[in-house]
Order: structure tokens, then C-alpha cells, then sequence
């Protein structure tokens, strides 16, 4: 329910909102991940709690904006349908998305147990690696999430020509900084 809120926030050009309320979901999480294992004892199942409680205030502060505004893009849940050509689109999207997220998962796992069988040391220099990669990918990711946004505001304008000249512009901007990180 976040991502489809903030996604919506990010296509109109606000992406403070999502980033404020992430923060917030977060700080909610680490709140009460802390107070159910030191106060209440709790076990894994319930401490997972906090991370659902976290990621729904963070989707009801999104869909709040888009439930109380009188732009175009307000949620209106008595008017929410279902449209076959709409939920065609998105799964054309969204198969081929989902596919490559899960192929780069289950390889992720299938690495790390390799990585496992190696004792404690192979474990650890794995995971130091991991947390210095994340550094060098955030900023290709934040980038990627704002030439996203920027594409299809341009598509929905039928600014083409903007889409071409930000394709070609975010594609020598990763290249510099992916060389310049790695």
C-alpha cells in the first residue's frame, strides 16, 4: 500500500513526502523492535509485528495526502473499480519486473549459501563487502527512481523528445557514477 501511494506522490513530483514517512516507518520499527525485546520478552513472530505497524503508518500517512487533496490524483476509495485494460497494462509491466526481481533474489540466496559453507570468516568478509556495495548502489538506485518518475511525467505530457534526451542524459550519469564509486 506504501509503494503504490508513494509512487503515485513520486509521479507528481513529491518525493520529500514518501521520504519523510519512510523515516517515520523506520523510527516506528527500531521504537518498538527495541521496547517488545527489552520490555514485553518477545519472540521473532511477534517482534515482526513492528515492522507491519511501522509500514502501515507509513501507508496511511501517504494515502492520507492522496485521500485529502482536490487534485487530479486523489484517492477516492468509493470510486476505486476494477478496469481489465488497467490491470492488463500493469501486469505488463509488472510480470516481466517481477520475474527479474525474483531471479535476482533467489540468486542472492543461492550465493549466500555457498558463502555459508564456508564457516564464519567467508560470512563475515561477505557481508562487510555487501554493506560497502549498498553505498555504491543507493545513489544509482535514488537515481534511477528519479529518471523513472521523470519518464513518465514526460510520457504522459507526450514530451517523447524529453523522454530521449533524459534517457541518453541518465545513462551517461550512471556510467560516471557507477566508475566513479567502484
Amino acid at each position: 500500500m506504501y509503494n503504490s501511494a508513494a509512487g503515485i506522490l513520486r509521479a507528481i513530483g513529491d518525493s520529500r513526502h514518501p521520504l519523510y514517512f519512510l523515516i517515520i516507518s523506520s523510527l516506528i520499527n527500531i521504537v518498538l523492535d527495541l521496547i517488545f525485546v527489552i520490555y514485553f520478552k518477545f519472540r521473532i513472530a511477534k517482534i515482526a509485528s513492528a515492522t507491519i505497524i511501522g509500514q502501515s503508518v507509513s501507508a496511511i500517512l501517504a494515502y492520507r495526502i492522496l485521500i485529502r487533496t482536490n487534485e487530479i490524483f486523489k484517492v477516492s476509495f468509493k470510486d476505486i473499480a476494477f478496469d481489465k485494460l488497467m490491470l492488463k497494462q500493469i501486469l505488463k509491466i509488472g510480470i516481466p519486473s517481477g520475474l527479474q526481481n525474483s531471479v535476482v533474489s533467489l540468486s542472492n540466496v543461492l550465493i549466500q549459501s555457498n558463502i555459508n559453507s564456508f564457516g564464519d570468516i567467508a560470512m563475515a568478509g561477505n557481508s562487510a563487502y555487501a554493506r560497502i556495495q549498498a553505498f555504491a548502489i543507493i545513489p544509482l538506485k535514488g537515481f534511477a527512481m528519479s529518471i523513472t518518475t521523470f519518464t513518465s511525467q514526460n510520457l504522459g505530457a507526450g514530451e517523447y523528445n524529453r523522454v530521449r534526451q533524459g534517457a541518453k542524459f541518465s545513462f551517461i550519469v550512471a556510467m560516471v557514477v557507477s566508475e566513479t564509486v567502484a
